[in-house]
């Protein structure tokens, strides 16, 4: 297997993983409209207007009630994060067992990484994450309007737009949703590789991946070329667009091109590198 055959699968895989989970979020988000939509019914108006009285802010006490009853077949669909991350191992699994000898995908640093991936994907995806960028804005806007007597339609539409978006703007859960789960798998493939990389003595890497219309200048510059590591280490000292707060000589080779980043640091053998390029850097 080449690196950009390996690149390619690495692609497929995340790629129906992320449908996947951008379907059912969008799903999941009208479920969610809806939902607060029955919750809200409950409210005593007059002349549109929500009445600021003890019965309307009790109402307040059931959004996390009408929040579980939406989200459960979104929390279910996340199985497909360990699914995915145990694919891509597979695939790796391939591709290193023909380059080393030694390579074995039941290494302990491997699962650990695994494990480690798939509890921060939950925390992301389920836990700590929907609660800060999902259900605490909701309960805000819930809290600002019926504290405030705000006019009842005005309400429902705030948080129509923030939940399932509009002509300009996503829901708040497949904007969320979608960048994590890009981030989440592709990084988890560049940790994977620099982890084999570090147990192994390999030095170079080809930079692969397909270019995209919103493919940023530094991959595109860097794209079927071949580098050795010392080299990677010293690309955080430029600025591009797009690049990750937090980028350094060590976490280059996990966040690549920044956010959003689908192309891949493939380590291979000195034995494939253009003579050219192994001259480059032995000077």
């Amino acid at each position: 297997m080449t690196p950009d055959n390996l690149a390619a699968k690495v692609d497929t895989l995340i790629s129906k993983t992320e449908k996947a989970l951008a379907k059912q979020a969008t799903a999941t988000q009208v479920e969610l409209f809806d939902q607060m939509s029955v919750m809200l019914n409950g409210l005593s108006l007059k002349d549109g207007l929500i009445i600021q009285n003890q019965a309307n802010r009790a109402i307040l006490a059931q959004a996390n009630e009408y929040f579980n009853k939406a989200m459960g077949d979104y929390y279910a669909s996340l199985g497909a994060i360990s699914n995915t991350i145990a694919s891509l191992t597979s695939e790796n699994a391939g591709y290193f067992s023909t380059l080393l000898d030694s390579f074995t995908p039941d290494a302990q640093y491997i699962k650990s990484l695994q494990k480690q991936t798939i509890l921060q994907a939950e925390s992301l995806l389920a836990n700590e994450g929907i609660e800060l960028t999902l259900k605490q804005p909701i309960v805000n806007i819930l809290n600002q309007n019926i504290n405030t007597g705000a006019a009842y339609k005005d309400l429902l539409n705030q948080l129509r737009t923030f939940i399932t978006g509009n002509d300009q703007v996503e829901g708040s859960l497949l904007r969320y949703s979608r960048q994590i789960t890009t981030d989440t798998l592709f990084n988890y493939n560049r940790a994977l590789q620099e982890a084999v990389s570090a147990n192994s003595g390999l030095e170079w890497i080809k930079y692969v991946g397909g270019a995209m219309d919103t493919s940023r200048d530094f991959c595109l510059s860097r794209m079927g070329n071949y580098y050795h590591k010392t080299e990677v280490e010293k690309w955080p000292n430029q600025n591009w667009a797009g690049k990750r707060t937090g980028t350094n000589s060590s976490t280059i080779f996990i966040y690549a091109g920044g956010w959003n980043c689908r192309h891949q640091l493939i380590y291979v053998s000195e034995a494939v590198v253009p003579k050219q390029d192994v001259l480059r850097v032995s000077g």
